[in-house]
C-alpha cells in the first residue's frame, strides 16, 4: 500500500481512553498508517499500556507508518504495564516519529522522540510555527492550542446575522427581500475550520443582503386626491390662497411606509387649508351706477311732464278767457266749456303732483 492509502492528516481526538490493552489518546495501533498534523486532548487511564498519542507500533516491520506534526495534551495515569508520554517506541521501533510533543506532565521513556512542553508553550505562536514549518495547516485559537483544521467552523456569527433579519418582511420590497432568502438559501450546515473563509462569506452575504432591504413606499393615494383638488381651485376667487399653495409646497414624495404618518399629515395639511379658503365679495360699483342713471332719467322724464303739463295748463286757461271773451252772448254755454277747460288742467296738475 502507498502512502497516500493509509494517510491521516488534519483530524483531531478530545476523548478519554480508559480500559484498553493498548491504548493512545489519538489511536492504539499504527499498523503501517502515515499519520500528519493531528492532536490529541484526551487522557488514558487503566490500560494495560498506554500513550498520550499512540499506544503502540506495529507488530511487523511490513507495518510500518509515521507520525509528523502532532501534539498530544492529554495526561497517561493508572496503567497496569508500561506508560508512554507519547508512543512506545522501546520494544518496537519502525515506525518515524518526527516534529512530535506531549504535555510535560507526562514522564516519557527515554527511547521516545517525541519532545515535551508546558500546554502554556503549545499556546504561542512560536510552537504553531514550529508545526507549520513552510506550511499552513495549523491554525492560531485564542487561549487554546493550535487547531489542525478539521474542527468544526465559528459559525457564531451567522447565528447572529440571522438574528438581525427582521420579523416584519412585507414592509421590504419584493426585490430585496428576494435576494435576502437567496443569501440565506446558500447557507451550508457544517463546514470545518479549514473552510472558515466560506462561513465568512455566507455570514458577509446573509448581513449585507439584511443591510440592503428596502422599505415600500409610503401610500400616497390620499394625498394624490388632496393635491388634484387643491390644484383644480382657482386662486384668483380666493382671498387667501397662500396657505394651500404652502401645503402643496411641503409635498415630499421620498417618505417610506415607516413614515406614513407624515404623508397623511401633509393630506391633512392640504385639505384643511382648502377648507379654510374665503372666496373674494362679487363687485357691486356697477349696479349702483346703473340704478343712479335710471333714477336720473326718471326725474328728467318727471321734468319733462311737468313743464308739458304747466303750458297745457297755460294753454286751457288761456283759452277759456279767449272762449269768454269771443262768446259774451252765450252765457251759460261759453261759463260751460271754459269749466270744462280748468278741469281738464286740474287733471294735468294732479299727475305732476304724483
Amino acid at each position: 500500500m502507498t502512502t497516500d492509502e493509509t494517510l491521516i492528516e488534519n483530524c483531531y481526538a478530545t476523548g478519554n481512553i480508559t480500559g484498553a490493552e493498548y491504548a493512545g489518546g489519538f489511536v492504539g495501533n499504527i499498523s503501517g498508517l502515515n499519520i500528519s498534523n493531528c492532536y490529541a486532548k484526551g487522557d488514558v487511564s487503566n490500560c494495560f499500556v498506554g500513550a498520550s498519542f499512540m499506544g503502540t507500533d506495529a507488530a511487523s516491520n511490513n507495518y510500518y507508518g509515521t507520525v509528523k506534526n502532532c501534539y498530544a495534551t492529554g495526561l497517561v495515569s493508572d496503567i497496569s504495564s508500561s506508560a508512554y508520554a507519547f508512543a512506545m517506541q522501546d520494544t518496537m521501533n519502525r515506525s518515524t516519529i518526527q516534529n512530535c510533543y506531549y504535555n510535560i506532565q507526562n514522564t516519557a521513556k527515554n527511547t521516545e522522540s517525541a519532545a515535551s512542553l508546558t500546554i502554556d508553550d503549545m499556546k504561542t505562536d512560536s510552537f504553531l510555527n514550529v508545526l507549520n514549518g513552510s506550511s499552513n495547516v495549523w491554525t492560531k485559537r485564542n487561549n487554546d492550542t493550535p487547531a489542525c483544521g478539521a474542527e468544526p467552523a465559528d459559525y457564531s456569527d451567522v447565528y447572529e446575522v440571522l438574528g438581525n433579519i427582521p420579523a416584519d418582511l412585507s414592509i421590504y420590497t419584493d426585490e430585496s427581500v428576494a435576494n435576502l432568502y437567496s443569501a440565506v438559501e446558500a447557507l451550508r450546515g457544517y463546514r470545518d475550520l479549514a473552510q472558515q473563509s466560506d462561513v465568512d462569506k455566507m455570514t458577509n452575504d446573509i448581513n449585507d443582503a439584511v443591510e440592503a432591504l428596502v422599505y415600500k413606499s409610503a401610500d400616497y393615494t390620499e394625498l394624490d386626491k388632496a393635491e388634484k383638488a387643491a390644484k383644480a381651485l382657482n386662486k384668483d376667487d380666493y382671498e387667501d390662497f397662500s396657505e394651500v399653495e404652502k401645503a402643496l409646497a411641503a409635498i415630499d414624495r421620498t417618505k417610506n411606509i415607516t413614515e406614513q404618518a407624515d404623508v397623511d399629515a401633509m393630506a391633512k395639511a392640504i385639505n384643511d387649508a382648502v377648507a379654510n379658503l374665503v372666496k373674494k365679495t362679487p363687485a357691486s360699483s356697477q349696479p349702483d351706477s346703473v340704478s343712479s342713471s335710471d333714477a336720473s332719467s326718471d326725474t328728467s322724464s318727471s321734468a319733462s311732464d311737468s313743464s308739458s303739463s304747466d303750458s297745457k295748463a297755460a294753454d286751457s286757461s288761456k283759452a277759456a278767457s279767449n272762449a269768454s271773451n269771443t262768446n259774451p252772448s252765450t252765457g251759460v254755454a261759453g261759463g260751460a266749456f271754459a269749466l270744462a277747460l280748468l278741469s281738464g288742467a286740474a287733471v294735468v296738475m294732479a299727475k305732476k303732483k304724483k
